[in-house]
């Protein structure tokens, strides 16, 4: 993402004075017995396994712009049901750039804070003019209502991503049966899943490798190759310098890949309720929105937990549909 790749230096800095002021638990608390651990990293394995495919912008149809923001509006409105939203869309789209990216689901929910206190919303999404950049603005206006709530997150930052990639899947949906295409579906599933598989599966090794070849290009730093390798690290990755920060950052990596692969496990669990049961799911949705639920409030009525078999077996039977596709 490129604003994200801009600003990914300040998140960190923010995650890490937001872990001092004890506003942040950088551990993962949901995964913190050897036997959960184990569930999710089977979880994990098994959408690997699964291999997603990730979709491009060209992959999906054009729409007109006129159709892309009534669709748009006309979904959230859904999942926000009688609540009046109208200032805060109208508020929302005024933040909107287009990257142009052929990522999908490139995009990203910024609030900037600065000295004086002033804050700055900024969203980035593909493109106004293909049907998948709804699935992504929906997914975006999810986080940019959040931080503007200053929802409760438990203090788990990784919680993040739940509500956003539930929204996410209910326009999916919503836009499938609307076109009569589950493949649709699948590709923004899948796409999904890929992006997972890269949380968990390649980054940490980038991270590692990086990290390695750094430390090993410093035990070498009087040879001026070694020495002009490091300058290059160090301008793009400046947290590399610091053995405090590295840690820091691996915290708040390791926190990022958690919001998806646990707001994926949880997000799915959630939509299955909606399928039984719209009318509960709906309204324990709203109240968490609008602040009348916290989140944790939420997963707990009903019974969303990575210690929960049944979490998981739902996304089996996801992947077991996606198959047949």
């Amino acid at each position: 993402m490129e604003l994200y790749a801009m600003e990914e230096n300040e998140l960190i800095k923010s995650f890490g004075y937001d872990v001092q002021k004890g506003l942040i638990k950088p551990e993962i608390t949901d995964l913190s017995s050897k036997e959960t651990q184990r569930k999710y990293n089977s979880y994990i394995d098994s959408i690997a396994a699964f291999k997603p495919r990730e979709y491009q912008t060209s992959d999906f149809d054009d729409i007109k712009y006129e159709d892309f923001i009534n669709l748009t509006i006309q979904i959230i409105e859904k999942i926000f049901g009688n609540i009046d939203i109208k200032a805060e869309l109208i508020e929302f789209f005024n933040t909107i750039h287009c990257s142009n990216s052929p990522e999908i689901l490139n995009g990203i929910a910024l609030t900037i804070k600065d000295d004086k206190n002033k804050i700055t919303r900024i969203t980035e999404i593909p493109n106004v003019s293909k049907i998948s950049s709804i699935v992504t603005i929906i997914h975006e206006f999810i986080h940019f209502h959040c931080h503007k709530m200053n929802m409760d997150f438990n203090k788990k930052t990784y919680y993040e991503e739940i509500l956003s990639i539930y929204a996410e899947k209910m326009a999916a949906s919503v836009i499938s049966n609307l076109q009569r295409s589950p493949e649709f579906l699948r590709k923004i599933e899948e796409t999904r899943l890929e992006s997972i598989v890269w949380h968990y599966k390649v980054h940490p090794s980038e991270l590692a490798f990086a990290i390695e070849s750094y430390n090993e290009a410093k035990r070498h730093s009087k040879d001026p190759e070694f020495r002009k390798y490091m300058g290059i690290v160090e301008n793009n990755l400046p947290w590399i310098k610091s053995p405090s920060r590295i840690k820091t950052v691996l915290q708040y990596k390791e926190n990022l890949r958690a919001s998806y692969g646990l707001g994926y496990l949880y997000a799915e669990s959630l939509l299955r309720y909606y399928i039984m049961d719209p009318k509960i799911t709906e309204t324990a949705v709203r109240q968490t929105l609008v602040g009348d639920k916290t989140l944790k409030e939420l997963l707990d009525y009903f019974d969303i937990n990575a210690n929960n078999g049944q979490v998981y077996d739902r996304v089996q039977q996801k992947l077991s549909i996606l198959r047949r596709y």
